[in-house]
């Protein structure tokens, strides 16, 4: 019992979604006009964000959850409420709320294929566009010194190309044994502090293989794993 809308960091979402909110205003000053006798405003709005209010269910299209409304609760409480005055009047607000949750369905999936479109999600760069106030992070106790230089970094960066995916392989590579700590990890250090590209609204966890060459970025929905013919931090390597 949802309606989907709202705001975030993703530039083409939030754009969509004023557009959206907009198109929804346009309608309801739309009816309103065409009233004979005109209700207070804030009733009209009200009776509007009611309507948007249904029972739904959440699918997966093109690769997104969505949340599809099937039932207009929204449109059954109004009518309830007004069905013995003013129903009439405001029917036309309350069914409008209702299909708004279709407008947002379309503005979200067309943000989608955009935001792909713009922000490619197999380049390095669309993860990786800012590391001003980036460091790295020693997370496994098999991790050597290392040293970060955001020069050397950026440079390296833009030579580095997509290699297969090793992601599965990661976690065979990190498994427990008898002693006290982990065996050698391939992947010792994370990236932070660094930022996507601007409007993207992306948030990854960036790992450095142990060597320094590599990058491991995790989406929360797909990893990609980069390499580098050069090492991106100073690391003493050490023989596994």
């Amino acid at each position: 019992m949802s309606f989907q809308f709202g705001f975030s960091s993703n530039l083409i979402s939030m754009v969509l979604t004023v557009i959206s909110l907009g198109i929804i205003l346009f309608y309801v000053a739309r009816h309103y006009r065409k009233l004979l006798e005109k209700p207070a405003i804030w009733r009209v709005v009200l009776v509007t964000f009611i309507g948007l209010f249904s029972l739904s269910f959440t699918i997966t299209m093109f690769g997104t959850a969505v949340k599809l409304s099937v039932l207009p609760l929204g449109v059954w409480i109004v009518y309830f409420l007004l069905k013995n005055t003013s129903w009439q009047t405001y029917r036309k607000f309350a069914w409008l709320g209702f299909w708004s949750n279709f407008l947002f369905l379309g503005a979200t999936l067309l943000s989608v294929f955009v935001h792909n479109g713009i922000y490619p999600k197999d380049e390095v760069a669309t993860y990786i566009a800012d590391v001003e106030q980036a460091t790295i992070l020693e997370i496994h106790p098999s991790a050597t010194f290392a040293t970060f230089d955001k020069e050397i970094f950026n440079n390296e960066l833009n030579e580095i190309k997509p290699s297969e995916n090793i992601a599965f392989e990661w976690y065979q590579w990190s498994r427990q044994e008898n002693e006290p700590f982990y065996q050698n990890e391939h992947f010792p250090y994370m990236l932070i502090g660094s930022k996507s590209s601007l409007g993207s609204g992306l948030k990854a966890t960036i790992y450095i293989e142990a060597d320094g060459k590599g990058l491991l970025i995790s989406d929360g929905d797909k990893q990609y794993y980069y390499r580098s013919e050069q090492p991106l931090i100073e690391v003493e390597v050490k023989e596994r």
